[in-house]
């Protein structure tokens, strides 16, 4: 009888917990996003990050200095330097101008400056928010990845 209240108390402690935070995006009040840039010279990419296991494991790795290489004519990828998460990460996905993600077979970011079909082991971890022009100039370089404030 107690483990059942003990159960029923923490599932309750948990449902007032995700609670709590709908009501703040539903008043107004901005939960902390993920947000990220790619500096390329004096330009910069910015980067919204989807809040995902996946995401998350990019994010605590920045700062990075990474070598962006660009694959088969529709986008650009780099390698982090530790495997990132696929916790409840979805089986594929279709991928759209500007969308960042990880392709967990090859463990590595890929950001798509063009459209391209459903792909197995594709997981989204956010979107370009302003500069996708700039992923054209992307091209066997190093660049930094780093948290933007």
């Amino acid at each position: 009888m107690r483990k059942q209240q003990r159960w029923n108390n923490l599932i309750s402690f948990f449902m007032l917990g995700g609670l709590v935070i709908s009501s703040l995006s539903i008043f107004g009040v901005e939960v902390e996003k993920m947000k990220i840039k790619i500096l390329l010279g004096e330009d910069e990419i910015l980067i919204s990050l989807n809040d995902n296991p996946s995401s998350r494991s990019l994010y605590e790795q920045l700062p990075l200095s990474v070598k962006v290489e660009d694959y088969a004519s529709n986008e650009k990828i780099f390698h982090p330097p530790r495997e990132l998460s696929t916790l409840d990460a979805p089986v594929g996905y279709e991928p759209k101008v500007g969308d960042v993600t990880l392709y967990a077979p090859w463990g590595n970011v890929a950001i798509f400056y063009k459209n391209f079909s459903y792909s197995k082991g594709l997981i989204k971890l956010g979107e370009v928010t302003s500069g996708v022009e700039l992923l054209s100039k992307l091209n066997n370089q190093v660049v930094k990845v780093k948290k933007a404030q």
